[in-house]
Parts: C-alpha cells; sequence; structure tokens
C-alpha cells in the first residue's frame, strides 16, 4: 500500500510539474526569425462600409450657434464631401485648405478651418481628377443645361455643388441596380441621414436639379461626357472665376457690390479674399464707399471672410 500511495503520489506531482510548464509557455513570446510581430485592428464586422463618413465636420447648425457666440467659423461641409467622396474618414482639413480656388489664407486660419486657410470653396475638378481611372475623364456641369436626368446614369461619382450657399454633397451610384433602377447615394453633412451616420438612396431624376453645378467621373464618350463636354481650358480659368465672385455675392445680398469692386479692380473671389476691409474701403469712391461701410454690409463681408487687416499685414504681426 505504501508503494501505491508513493506511486499516486509521483504521478501527481509530475502532472502538476506538466501543467505548470504549460502556462508559462503560453506567456512566452514564440520565435519570429527576426521579423517584426505588427498586431492589426481589425474592423468590427458589423460596421457598414458604405456609411457616412463625415465624422466631425461642422455642420450648418453647428457653425451658426458657433457664430451667435461671436467666433469666425463655417460649416464644414465640403470636408464631409470630400470625406466621402474619397472613403476616408481621416482625410484633415488641411487637404482641402491646399485645394481652393485661391482662397487658402494663412492669415484666416482657425481650429475649424485647417491648417492653411478657408476650405468653403474647393477646386472639385482637381480632388475627382486624383479618383478617376485611366479610362475616365472629369466633366463640369449644370444639369438642366445639357439633357435629361438619365445622362446620370453615366456618373460613377460626383459632387454637386450648390455655389448660392456654398454647400456640397458627395454622390456614389451604386454598383449594383436596385429593382432594375439606377440608384444613387447621396452623403449630405446637414441632412438626416448623416446624422444616422448613413446616406440617402435617390434615383437620377432626383438630384437632377438645376440650383447647382454637377463635377462628375464617367467614362470617355459616354453620353454624360459627350454632353458636358469637355472641362474648361486653363484661359477661362478667369471667367469662372469672375462668375463664382458674382454667385457668392449675390448669396449674402451683395450683388450691387460686383460693379464697384470691377472698377476697383477686383474681379475675382480670390482676388477680394486679399483684401481687408479697410484696404477695401480705401479703393471704393463716393456713395459705394460709404454704402460699403455700413455695419450690416460689412458684417456680411465678415461672414464671406475678410479681416479688419490685410492676410499678409496680418501674418507679419504674428
Amino acid at each position: 500500500m505504501e508503494v501505491a500511495e508513493e506511486g499516486e503520489g509521483a504521478r501527481a506531482a509530475e502532472e502538476e510539474a506538466l501543467e505548470n510548464e504549460g502556462e508559462a509557455g503560453e506567456d512566452e513570446e514564440m520565435p519570429t526569425g527576426g521579423l517584426e510581430v505588427i498586431e492589426i485592428d481589425e474592423e468590427p464586422l458589423d460596421l457598414d462600409p458604405l456609411r457616412d463618413l463625415s465624422a466631425d465636420a461642422m455642420t450648418t447648425s453647428e457653425a451658426l450657434a458657433h457664430q451667435r457666440n461671436g467666433e469666425a467659423a463655417w460649416a464644414q461641409c465640403s470636408l464631409s464631401a470630400a470625406r466621402n467622396l474619397l472613403r476616408c474618414e481621416s482625410l484633415t482639413a488641411d487637404f482641402l485648405a491646399e485645394r481652393q480656388l485661391g482662397m487658402a489664407r494663412g492669415a484666416r486660419d482657425t481650429g475649424t478651418q485647417g491648417v492653411r486657410g478657408d476650405i468653403r470653396f474647393p477646386n472639385w475638378p482637381l480632388i475627382l481628377q486624383e479618383l478617376q481611372g485611366p479610362d475616365e475623364v472629369v466633366v463640369r456641369f449644370n444639369p438642366q443645361r445639357v439633357g435629361g436626368s438619365e445622362l446620370l446614369h453615366d456618373a460613377r461619382l460626383m459632387a454637386m455643388v450648390f455655389l448660392s450657399n456654398t454647400h456640397v454633397v458627395a454622390v456614389h451610384r451604386d454598383e449594383e441596380s436596385c429593382g432594375g433602377r439606377v440608384t444613387f447615394r447621396k452623403y449630405d453633412n446637414d441632412s438626416d441621414a448623416r446624422r444616422r451616420g448613413t446616406f440617402e438612396r435617390l434615383p437620377a431624376r432626383r438630384l437632377w436639379v438645376g440650383s447647382c453645378e454637377m463635377i462628375a467621373i464617367t467614362a470617355c464618350g459616354s453620353a454624360l461626357h459627350r454632353a458636358a463636354g469637355e472641362l474648361r481650358a486653363a484661359g477661362d480659368l478667369r471667367a469662372q472665376r469672375m462668375a463664382e465672385l458674382a454667385v457668392v455675392l449675390g448669396s449674402v445680398g451683395l450683388g450691387w457690390l460686383q460693379d464697384p469692386l470691377r472698377e476697383a479692380g477686383i474681379r475675382t473671389l480670390a482676388s477680394l479674399m486679399s483684401e481687408s476691409l479697410e484696404s477695401l474701403l480705401s479703393k471704393l469712391t463716393g456713395g459705394d464707399r460709404q454704402r460699403t461701410a455700413a455695419a450690416g454690409v460689412r458684417q456680411k463681408l465678415r461672414g464671406l471672410g475678410l479681416g479688419d487687416a490685410p492676410p499678409l499685414q496680418q501674418l507679419e504681426r504674428d
């Protein structure tokens, strides 16, 4: 009996030793042959790959709340649209600030506008050209001037730009038709769908509105390409910027100011934004100067981004 008890005790000790050895082995690092081991955080399986990627882009209602508190802030619908077009939730405002239509000014840096300045007027053709394929082309058009809404079926990706209020939304064509219809996903920073983290699915006719300009990627030689034509040549860029100045001034009730600005040598949005309120007043004369000096007009100009001091002078003081 003593021998049997000794044998059972030995086996128990051996099993305990093996168990301890196994636990110790779990804590040891496996050999990697000199390769660095990288841990990858996998995306949750239930996360919708087509979700809205606006993230922290400021909405119009949020911007208005800041403005009521006297802060210089604008809605970041352009950042929302860019993130959804490029499908990159971490895209920064600086990406857009470096792709503006002459609007980027370091003197107007704020926490919401990006490292280099304003982001309300991106060069959307330039941005979309970074996404086009080898057999694709970027086109720009007013929907109601090129034909019927069926032309939109040729658009793979596009930005809908509403210059009257500097709003923009991103639109993707669905890869598969829904019930035999061609449909699109609309990502709008100010929409109820965005607040739910998703998009609105629409047919082409619901997107075919004349109050916007569309910049789209389409196949070379498509019906949309033939109807819209080629992008404006560089020589037409000045005329385009002059038209943008008229639209932006009109959107805040300052359309009457375009003629006085033209007489003062200020013909584009970029040239206006290089001025301060005081330097602008010094270039106007007579009744135009007095009308522009009114408090209400000055406030509207500040809302467009004009400061009390010229940008370069303000940078030198900083």
